[in-house]
């Protein structure tokens, strides 16, 4: 929000539009990757190539997301929005593509409860310390570079619009190679070759029968609200 709003400048309408968008979209295209990718049958496993195909698009949709476009005005704001509104779906199909199929692995590296819960634990706990380090990075490449004559005379002290786009840059190319390494070894339960991909009506019945599921579930419920509500205080 901080970059479109301050260093982009587009107008906070704007800004909030583009947001209910792409959470509206990321909430369509989950449950649609995942079910595709049960069905996806290759020698390479039905997870990797997901993964494989989606990382380096997913790179590029990253630091675009954090760069501002020099063919656009800078006061064209509908231009702007629309510009960083499809960057972000872009990227939000792309994470989409590389993250349901990883997280999928789970199951395959793990077949046990106890082994699963181990795997899903040190997870988190790697993702927590990368998030930490992540935002260490980000505060220092943001204030690394000295604001040209422009930026000084609005008052800047950084050139925040260079620091955002090397800042995503670099954490881009370390998910980028993290994601290939984390992978490779892997190796996937075989899936059945004489599996069909399913037609489209299959396919939003499956997906309306586990909304109907969840929706029945009261833990569920219960921690959707208490997510709803913490993201509504902190907005």
């Amino acid at each position: 929000l901080k970059f479109l709003l301050e260093v982009v400048q587009i107008d906070a309408m704007w800004v909030a539009a583009m947001m209910l968008v792409k959470q509206a979209y990321d909430a369509l295209t989950d449950p649609v990757v995942g079910v595709l990718s049960d069905h996806t049958n290759t020698r390479f496993g039905r997870r990797r190539p997901w993964i494989v195909s989606a990382v380096l698009p997913l790179l590029v949709a990253w630091v675009a997301m954090w760069s501002r476009p020099p063919f656009i005005a800078p006061d064209a704001h509908a231009l702007l929005a629309a510009y960083f509104m499809a960057v972000m779906l872009l990227y939000s199909t792309c994470n989409t593509c590389c993250a349901v199929p990883f997280q999928s692995l789970v199951p395959d590296v793990a077949p046990s409860y106890r082994d699963r819960t181990t795997v899903v634990m040190f997870g988190q706990t790697f993702m927590l310390i990368s998030a930490m380090a992540s935002t260490f990075l980000w505060a220092l490449l943001l204030t690394l570079f000295p604001p040209t004559e422009t930026q000084v005379a609005r008052g800047e002290r950084y050139n925040y619009a260079l620091g955002y786009g090397v800042a995503a840059l670099a954490t881009g190319l370390f998910t980028f190679v993290s994601t290939l390494a984390g992978i490779s070894p892997v190796s996937e339960r075989p899936g059945d070759p004489t599996a069909q991909r399913p037609a489209l009506r299959a396919v939003l019945h499956s997906l309306w029968s586990g909304a109907k599921g969840l929706l029945a579930f009261p833990p569920f419920l219960a921690v959707s609200s208490l997510h709803i509500l913490s993201n509504l205080g902190t907005s």
